[in-house]
């Protein structure tokens, strides 16, 4: 049978019995239509899992699988955001009518990554959690950019690009560095900037993409994205690469922060959890050889060796919505 039910925080816990995936797939639709997420049951070799797809913002859900055939098929603990922030991205349309650069929300998945042995690399949460941090702005054509020595901008070349997208990428700067020139404006709400860096974890070779913080809740214009030559040569681009990302950061909060250095043994909770984190994860190590790919876990559940920890928002997956355009 499905089962509902509510938590005073706003946290809803939904259920069901093995044998009623059908049936848990459109009632779970039904149930969570004002939440944030969405949910869809399937089992795969005899365990139940769920995918999560999010209808408003960036949303993570712990989940809990549970082999056939036991009491529950799935248990899936998710909720409301507590307030729904919007970014505007304002297209600069020309008589085409046509977006020259579109944004999607960043994905899971790099090639290096894809290419570990056993894919070992998707088993570090906190670089899962990084690729996935925000929106990236994909390349609306193929191009190649060249740079062999030389601080003038004509010593970096931008070609074979059609005529079309010309503008859009250009040798501006000079100093081995080219620039992308989004055709949107993004507007942030008050008091927010954007953070603007290149794809987390992404390979680009002999290019260096350039970290940039813009305040975008008041700025009228365009921005630009770049990238700097750390060697001479040619990169190449695809139709359809993605070329930087963006996420939003509340200003006046880092930069509020001081930190303090002091011995670990001042903190003997601290010390404690370290030194049973360090002989268990040692021992680990010492089993690699009969074990090479197993993992603790200890980090992905938020426990240690004899402990489980209180977290707020432990990030295990994260959901950004698809940039739609207004109604």
């Amino acid at each position: 049978m499905l089962s509902e039910h509510k938590y005073k925080d706003r946290v809803i816990e939904i259920a069901c019995s093995s044998g009623m995936v059908e049936e848990f797939s459109q009632q779970i639709m039904r149930l969570c239509e004002n939440l944030d997420y969405t949910a869809i049951s399937s089992c795969v070799d005899g365990t139940w899992s769920v995918g999560v797809a999010v209808i408003s913002s960036a949303f993570h859900a712990e989940e809990h699988q549970f082999e056939s055939g036991t009491d529950y098929g799935y248990i899936l603990i998710g909720g409301y955001m507590d307030e729904l922030q919007k970014i505007t991205v304002n297209y600069l349309l020309t008589n085409t009518h046509e977006k020259k650069f579109q944004i999607v929300p960043l994905k899971i998945h790099r090639d290096w990554m894809n290419k570990t042995q056993e894919k070992f690399a998707y088993k570090c949460l906190p670089l899962n959690v990084a690729n996935q941090y925000g929106w990236a702005v994909v390349s609306p054509c193929d191009f190649k950019v060249s740079w062999y020595g030389g601080t003038h901008e004509e010593n970096v070349e931008v070609f074979d690009i059609p005529d079309e997208y010309s503008a859009c990428i250009q040798s501006h700067f000079g100093d081995a560095t080219f620039t992308i020139n989004p055709d949107f404006i993004i507007q942030t709400p008050e008091n927010y900037s954007i953070y603007i860096r290149g794809i987390p974890n992404k390979e680009y070779g002999i290019l260096k993409p350039l970290d940039a913080i813009v305040e975008t809740d008041w700025l009228p214009f365009t921005f630009t994205y770049n990238f700097k030559f750390m060697e001479s040569g040619i990169y190449e681009f695809k139709k359809g690469d993605l070329l930087f990302c963006f996420f939003p950061i509340l200003r006046n909060t880092v930069e509020n922060f001081e930190i303090i250095s002091q011995n670990i043994e001042e903190n003997p909770q601290l010390n404690n959890d370290f030194k049973e984190f360090a002989t268990a994860r040692q021992d680990a190590l010492n089993k690699r050889g009969l074990q090479p790919y197993g993992f603790q876990r200890f980090y992905a559940d938020g426990r240690g060796p004899n402990k489980v920890y209180n977290i707020t928002n432990h990030i295990k997956k994260l959901f950004f919505k698809e940039v739609k355009d207004k109604d």
